[in-house]
């Protein structure tokens, strides 16, 4: 056997290898958007004895690297840092060589300034596309007629519930309290709102456990947690055992967003909805799947 170089990111499941066409490419998108300084590329020998790697870049002032040249027996970590005050206005490439001497990978990273400077606190910046919100961090909470909304902590999936008090209060809708958040998207157009939710059952006998949505103060729309055909507590409910096993209802809304700062609304409608975070992503771009779901998006 002899030694072999492999490539990666440390924060994905994809593998670069020696191809005998063209060099593999490693695509690094995270410098087009505020909030990562850093990311990590696991160089592994594969083989017997060691690697020599030696890296490579074309003349890229935003960019710097933690080494050039590496003995490599096991694994090392190569670190991508973005210099943020030297990043272009425009999107620009640049090109990273990885090389053995035999194996060669070629990492391009992508980077400019942000679109929009200056956000109001609590605003969530897109991703490639995606935003993802812990329940408790709303921009405010607005009160309803008779009830408000409390952060639980420690709680479900996400560490944190929305629940509205007194807990078996049930609002018409738009009268409940609700939870106000700030999202800025670089392209107008049409998204999904994933709402997650704790996998309660409803507390009234073929309850939806409904909650409402608003975007940028329109129509509050009455949206169920749960299909009418939900049965609580019944094994032959495959609704009521993914709840279980995945601990959490998500519930899937089309939404059309502006260019620029959007704020989604979250109403209290239902006694026993709780609210654990909100997922917005293109349409035809759907996060990678995972059971915990994405990290919480940089925020202002």
């Amino acid at each position: 056997d002899r030694p072999r170089m492999v490539v990666s990111r440390s924060d994905r499941s994809e593998i670069y290898l020696k191809n005998y066409g063209q060099r593999e490419q490693i695509h690094i998108r995270d410098f087009l958007y505020p909030g990562t300084q850093e990311v990590h590329i696991e160089v592994a020998n594969d083989g017997v004895k060691s690697i020599q790697c030696q890296v490579k870049m074309n003349e890229c002032p935003w960019i710097s690297l933690n080494w050039i040249i590496k003995e490599i027996e096991s694994q090392e970590i190569l670190k991508i840092s973005c210099i943020a005050d030297k990043l272009p206005i425009k999107e620009e490439k640049c090109t990273i060589l990885l090389s053995d001497g035999d194996t060669e990978i070629e990492v391009l990273v992508h980077g400019k300034q942000p679109t929009f400077f200056n956000l109001p606190e609590k605003t969530f910046y897109e991703k490639d596309g995606v935003i993802a919100i812990k329940a408790n961090n709303y921009v405010r909470l607005v009160s309803g007629e008779t009830g408000e909304l409390k952060v639980i902590k420690d709680y479900g999936k996400t560490g944190f519930g929305l629940k509205a008090f007194p807990v078996t209060q049930d609002y018409t809708l738009g009268s409940g309290p609700a939870a106000v958040y700030k999202v800025v998207v670089e392209k107008a157009g049409d998204y999904n709102l994933e709402v997650w939710s704790a996998p309660s059952n409803p507390l009234k006998p073929k309850g939806r456990l409904y909650f409402g949505t608003s975007i940028n103060d329109g129509k509050v729309e009455k949206i169920p947690s749960v299909s009418s055909n939900f049965q609580g507590g019944d094994p032959e409910s495959n609704e009521w055992s993914n709840g279980v096993l995945n601990q959490i209802h998500i519930k899937t809304i089309e939404i059309q967003l502006e260019r620029g700062i959007n704020e989604i609304a979250i109403y209290a409608v239902d006694a026993g909805f709780v609210l654990e975070g909100l997922l917005i992503y293109k349409k035809e771009i759907p996060p990678l799947s995972s059971y915990l779901g994405p990290n919480e998006s940089w925020h202002s």
